[in-house]
């Protein structure tokens, strides 16, 4: 009997094994083991595809042998439809034969669903960006310096920015059309980071400045 398991283990069939992204090339890993070991390359595997729609885009095409598994491509025409796929692999060896049902899902992103802690977390850090947001904005109206009045003006802008592509980025991947809600989360720590350094700069420039124009009022320099 060929026995052809799923990749992960603790999946059954019906499970989704993997996600793609739409309209790329999807490459399916099938192992096959026949009397405890790998098939052998006698053995042939057949694959059929089928779309969310039920229909069928690949036809018992042959797989290719690589010792531990059989693979076959889906080339970009096949993935263009979003959910989930269901593909059946047929093995036959020496009037042995065996079959395994899995099912893959695409999406335009080739990610997981938002799940609701990530939700969670993502509604947590809109709410601290439009915090500081709020922050700067009514700062930037309170001091009375102008270096320091527009380095603020400047700082909530860039922050208003930063809130705009990261509500774009939140619901590109609710619908799927982006490449990672880590990605998101990589993206928005980074932008941060950058902007701290940026402030800490800024900051002690306009101490120097602050520093200079003082000593220059005291040498009698300035009125």
């Amino acid at each position: 009997m060929i026995l052809i398991p799923c990749v992960m283990a603790g999946l059954s069939d019906g499970d989704v094994r993997f996600v793609g992204k739409q309209k790329d090339l999807i490459d399916i890993k099938e192992p096959c083991f026949y009397n405890n070991t790998y098939c052998s390359s006698d053995t042939q595997c057949n694959i059929t595809v089928y779309t969310p729609n039920h229909e069928t885009v690949v036809d018992n095409a042959i797989m290719s042998y690589n010792v531990a598994y059989f693979n076959y491509t889906l080339n970009r025409t096949n993935t263009t439809n979003i959910g989930i796929y269901e593909f059946t692999v047929a093995c036959v060896s020496n009037d042995e034969n065996g079959f395994e049902t899995s099912y893959f899902k695409i999406t335009p992103s080739g990610s997981q669903d938002i799940k609701e802690g990530e939700g969670i977390s993502l509604a947590i850090s809109m709410l601290v960006m439009l915090l500081i947001f709020g922050f700067l904005f009514a700062m930037s109206f309170r001091v009375n310096n102008n270096f320091a009045k527009y380095f603020l003006l400047i700082l909530s802008i860039l922050m208003l920015l930063m809130i705009i592509l990261y509500s774009v980025v939140i619901v590109q991947q609710t619908l799927g059309s982006f490449v990672s809600i880590l990605q998101g989360f990589t993206t928005f720590f980074y932008v941060l980071k950058v902007m701290f350094y940026i402030s800490i700069i800024a900051f002690l420039l306009f101490s120097f400045l602050i520093v200079l124009r003082y000593y220059k009022f005291k040498r009698g320099m300035l009125d």
